[in-house]
């Protein structure tokens, strides 16, 4: 049959998938690009995993707040608050805390702050976004032209604007605030300074509490300050009088622990009196109408709460002796592990005290109760009683220890005892006025950021980790959009530089396809023995594996070149054709390989065959058939040195003869297209059934166009997303124009989806 040229139209345009075949197509496309699919994928996830990582983090600090309504007097014994209002009433404090009233107060409290020239929000602005940009990308600061210096207040509030926002939960009264910023720590300042003031801003005037104990510790300070000016003016007049100015190293250290237990001592009755004077305000805030419950929990003997009291007794005891004992020793009782763990039993004691007291509390105040809202004030009246035991535990425990170190003091002679004494009030008076002054000064802060509309539930804290960029979740997209860009820019290749993907895309050349070898993995190898040439060795220890019947057993690879043979046989002789000629566009696309095995499936069909090794450039047929270089061969017959019979040799395998390459020549063009290669020819097909050639690849060099000719038929090998169908175009043309006739193609690199299509589209089996 003669394969002739067909009409030169474009090929079709390739369109979407629309069918089964069509996909399994492009899937093809994709593993035969799975390298360029790597490359294009590597490459954007590294990109967006470096940008990720270098861009500037950005952090979110939250605070959480919860709402309540001030309610009238009627809904105070009542409880008729409707939802609506609720509703109502949380929107008009996203307004306030959106308001610029109060975006003014927060920037002004962050301007006053010792750290206010290290906050971002206040720093100079950069005019050039995209310089900023580029500059903490590459980690360096921006461009000093760029920068200005903000307006003021009013520039700050727009930043504040930009990195804050508020949100509340659906029917529920909390509400959250969220801050921004590249630092962690500025994050939660800016959601701090935020929360502060607009507590601030909602100050409700019910705070008699808090200021009974302000002036309580008020009073008390006062004391104290003459307290301690009067001792220290006895301790200078005593040290004038004796002149007498230090105490003894040893008797100074018990006068130090004596005044720091006492000093203990005081702070413990004065939180019981503080204590006390809360509980006496909270009785009052309570009415008649309540106190009968507080007396009936009084009254009542609770096992449970009895033992636990015991124990939160005994535990205080435990560890203010223990304490004692380490301050004794010379040791800071700050940094040991035991105390910590006292104090951890000590707050479990305390809150199981307080789960048990409102577990009665409940049982005596009916859920349907209308006056139920006093359950607070009463639970709060048991909270400071329970603080209060705690405290009355430990000025026993302290007031042993104190009456030990006194009886140490009292040994000692009058002239130092005197100095002991002296010096003991002035530090006692000194420890206990600090204490008092911190105490009054919390309570003062307390008053003024008492409030009854919020309650902070979660302040903020510097977030550990930046809100983005998310590197993993960044990653994540990374993977998918950079699957699809591989994908797309695979595809983008294919219609650009038209490789070709399927036996379709040879339909409009004219070129009937023969058959389709499957990529299969070497089944073994052949130990080939080492000639001069490296190359040739290694391009032969390459194709071994794939020589049916010699380096691969595979039934499916023998298979496929059988069907060859049987398309190529009837074809060859319908036409009367006997040499055949075996090339490829580029190397590397099998033509040795398939030579070798069409030679060796016609010998097998009982076809006496002949397999010329017509590469004079890099021959590599004798290493695989014979195990070594042939000194003598095809070059030898055409160069007439010698009769092409005495240079042929049997092979292996029954009916296959095989010719080598013969010597390395010059001028191998010249010699492939002499006479005597006509000769060659037409004297082999009088002996032979088939004779096979293989020759160099068609692009780089002319021998394959040359000896073209010469030949019965040509077949080309074309390696599938390999090939282009440009680089098969023009080979066909080349052909066409030298007057050979080609055979067929067969299609090399091929997965079973491919072989099933080719069987499909031309009904092969």
């Amino acid at each position: 049959m003669n394969a002739t040229r067909g009409e030169n139209k474009r090929p079709p345009e390739k369109s979407a998938p629309k069918s089964a075949a069509d996909l399994f197509r492009w899937i093809r496309v994709l593993r035969r690009n799975a390298g360029l699919f790597i490359a294009v994928w590597t490459g954007f996830v590294a990109a967006v995993a470096v940008l990720s990582i270098r861009a500037p983090r950005e952090y979110e600090a939250s605070a959480t707040l919860s709402i309540q309504e001030q309610p009238g007097w009627n809904e105070k014994i009542f409880n008729l608050a409707a939802e609506s209002q609720q509703k109502y009433w949380i929107k008009n404090q996203v307004t306030i805390l959106e308001s610029r009233t109060l975006t003014a107060d927060v920037v002004n409290r962050l301007a006053a702050l010792g750290n206010a020239d290290s906050l971002e929000i206040l720093q100079p602005a950069v005019r050039g976004r995209i310089s900023s940009l580029l500059a903490r990308l590459s980690g360096g600061k921006a461009n000093p032209e760029n920068v200005r210096e903000p307006a003021g207040p009013e520039d700050w509030i727009d930043r504040f604007y930009a990195s804050t926002r508020v949100s509340y939960g659906r029917d529920s009264d909390i509400l959250y605030l969220k801050g921004r910023s590249h630092s962690a720590r500025e994050a939660a300042i800016l959601v701090n300074v935020w929360v502060d003031a607009y507590r601030d801003f909602n100050r409700s005037d019910n705070r008699g509490e808090v200021i009974q104990v302000k002036n309580f510790l008020e009073t008390k300070l006062l004391e104290m300050e003459t307290a301690l000016a009067e001792s220290e003016e006895k301790l200078k007049r005593y040290q004038k009088r004796s002149n007498v100015v230090s105490l003894p190293e040893e008797t100074a250290q018990i006068v130090q622990q004596l005044a720091s237990f006492e000093s203990q001592y005081n702070q413990a009755k004065t939180e019981s009196e503080a204590a006390q004077n809360q509980l006496a305000f909270l009785k009052e805030q309570l009415g008649e109408s309540r106190k009968h419950i507080l007396e009936n929990m009084t009254r009542q003997s609770n096992p449970v709460l009895t033992e636990l009291q015991k124990q939160l007794a005994e535990t205080e005891a435990q560890r203010v002796a223990y304490e004692a004992q380490l301050s004794g020793a010379g040791y800071n009782p700050g940094n040991d592990s035991r105390i910590a763990q006292m104090e951890n039993r000590i707050r479990g004691l305390k809150n199981r005290i307080e789960l048990e007291t409102r577990r009665l509390l409940q049982a005596e105040i009916p859920p349907a109760d209308p006056l139920a809202f006093s359950e607070n004030l009463i639970s709060s009246i048991l909270e400071i009683r329970t603080q209060q035991s705690s405290w009355t535990a430990r000025m026993s425990a302290l007031k042993s220890i104190v009456d030990d170190y006194s009886r140490k003091l009292d040994r000692l002679p009058d002239k130092s005892l005197e100095l002991a004494r002296l010096e003991r009030d002035v530090q006692l008076n000194t420890k206990i006025y600090s204490m008092l002054k911190e105490k009054f000064e919390q309570a003062r802060i307390g008053e003024n950021g008492q409030s009854g509309l919020i309650r902070v539930l979660d302040r903020a804290v510097p977030p550990s980790a930046p809100f983005r960029p998310n590197v993993r979740l960044n990653l994540v997209l990374a993977v998918l959009m950079g699957s699809l860009l591989a994908a797309g820019t695979v595809f983008v290749k294919q219609a650009l530089f038209g490789a070709v993907g399927s036996a379709e895309d040879l339909a409009p050349l004219g070129v009937p396809v023969l058959g389709a070898v499957p990529e299969l993995r070497p089944a073994g190898r052949r130990s080939v023995s080492r000639g001069e040439g490296e190359a040739r060795t290694q391009r032969a220890r390459r194709i071994y594996p794939f020589l049916v019947g010699f380096g691969n057993d595979e039934p499916e690879l023998r298979e496929v070149y059988r069907a060859v043979r049987t398309s190529l046989y009837y074809t060859m002789r319908q036409n009367r054709w006997k040499t055949l000629l075996v090339t490829s566009p580029e190397p590397s696309d099998g033509k040795t390989t398939t030579a070798a095995n069409l030679a060796i499936a016609f010998a097998e069909n009982g076809i006496s065959t002949l397999l010329a090794d017509a590469d004079l450039r890099k021959p590599a047929l004798d290493l695989l058939f014979m195990g070594s270089e042939m000194k003598t061969g095809l070059t030898s017959v055409l160069s007439q040195k010698t009769g092409w019979e005495s240079l042929v040799r049997e092979t292996t395998l029954k009916n296959l003869d095989f010719l080598a390459a013969g010597p390395a020549v010059k001028n191998a063009p010249e010699i492939l297209g002499s006479s005597a290669m006509k000769l060659f020819l037409r004297e082999t097909q009088k002996k032979y059934g088939v004779v096979i050639l293989d020759s160099p690849p068609l692009l780089p060099v002319t021998d394959a166009l040359v000896l073209s000719p010469l030949t019965d038929a040509v077949l080309v090998v074309v390696r599938l997303g390999k090939s282009s169908l440009k680089q098969l175009q023009e080979s066909v043309e080349r052909f066409q124009s030298v007057g050979a006739r080609v055979a067929g193609a067969v299609l090399t690199g091929a997965d079973r989806g491919e072989r099933r299509s080719y069987r499909d589209y031309y009904g092969a089996s």
